[in-house]
């Protein structure tokens, strides 16, 4: 089992509008995940932001490596060009073990 998780860190101005924003652009590449689980994180990093973890979990490499080539770089370039300049990213991967 493969976890794919991008964290967010989004300027509180635009959390609610990238709440709203950000749920029909993850129906749309969930079809790709075994599950998706979207958090909003408790822990405040820093007190002009909200920070927001996306999780995709998949069931095999092969599955993991074509979410990544036609979903994962499209879906982060759309976020970053939408929020330019109020919003940050990091990607992870895990293995369950």
């Amino acid at each position: 089992m493969y976890l794919k998780n991008i964290t967010f860190s989004v300027l509180k101005e635009v959390s609610n509008d990238f709440e709203v924003w950000l749920k029909p652009e993850i129906e749309i590449i969930k079809i790709w995940a075994e599950e998706v689980s979207m958090f909003k994180l408790l822990t405040q990093v820093d007190p002009e932001s909200i920070n927001y973890s996306i999780q995709f979990s998949f069931k095999s490499k092969e599955q993991l490596d074509i979410f990544m080539q036609l979903n994962l770089d499209q879906f982060l370039a759309k976020t970053q060009s939408k929020f330019e300049g109020k919003i940050l990213h990091f990607v992870t991967l895990l293995e369950k073990f």
